[in-house]
């Protein structure tokens, strides 16, 4: 026993050491597990945080576009409402031009019937003046002959206010006078005529029209606006414009 004692106590020392060793090893694998399971537990958060962050990304970058798309629209529909809103303000406008061109043109085309009608009246009574003009030269002319006296005085008169009126220049041009005015006339009941024709109101049923007589108000109405710039020559009868030459 007292032999075997030193082998028996190097025995136990050794058993303790190895066990002890072997806890430390335990321990430090222990350890290591628990280092990794964190180390995997922080990958794995890891990733689920990326992946969220790469769906919020998503996400945004989706309702970013949505707002964008939506920016564009309501950009588009205030441009449409804007536009839609000049033109309603527009035929509101043309609808009251109409409405007075409409009014102005009845009060024109009245006074101008009456200057029409006087002119034609004035024209036909001219002619009949000149017929009673002659008559009185010749009656004149065989007083000159045969008064004398008194009769010489009355013909030297008359001859003196044929001479201070130039009757023969009356003569003639009051006719082509007349002929202006009456050419006046007619362009301005032509241009109300015209006129008449815009101040219409709309009509929502559709019936025939006359794209001539149309084409030929328009040109009318226009006319202020083109005629320093371009001269217009129509052809009714196939319905188109021939030719439009322009002022250099």
């Amino acid at each position: 026993m007292i032999a075997l004692r030193p082998l028996l106590v190097a025995y136990v020392v050794v058993w303790y050491l190895r066990r002890r060793a072997s806890r430390k090893i335990a321990d430090t694998l222990r350890r290591q597990r628990h280092q990794e399971e964190q180390n995997l537990e922080l990958e794995r958060s890891v990733r689920e945080r990326t992946a969220e962050l790469e769906r919020s990304h998503a996400q945004l970058g989706e309702r970013t576009a949505q707002l964008s798309s939506a920016k564009e629209e309501l950009e588009t529909r205030l441009h449409e409402l804007a536009t839609a809103h000049n033109q309603l303000v527009q035929a509101e406008k043309l609808q009251a031009v109409g409405q007075l061109a409409a009014g102005i043109a009845h009060e024109i085309n009245t006074p101008i019937q009456f200057v029409g009608d006087s002119l034609h009246f004035l024209k036909e009574a001219f002619v009949g003046y000149k017929r009673l003009i002659g008559q009185y030269r010749r009656a004149v002319e065989a007083l000159a002959l045969e008064a004398s006296g008194a009769g010489q005085v009355l013909v030297s008169e008359l001859q003196r206010i044929e001479e201070d009126v130039d009757m023969p220049y009356l003569e003639a041009n009051v006719p082509t006078s007349f002929v202006s005015c009456m050419e006046g006339i007619f362009r301005i009941s032509t241009i109300v005529e015209s006129m008449k024709e815009f101040a219409q109101p709309d009509q929502r049923e559709k019936s025939p029209a006359d794209l001539n007589h149309a084409l030929q108000a328009t040109l009318v109405v226009a006319k202020n606006d083109y005629a320093s710039v371009a001269e217009v020559t129509t052809d009714w009868a196939t319905c188109r414009l021939c030719s439009v030459t322009w002022a250099t």
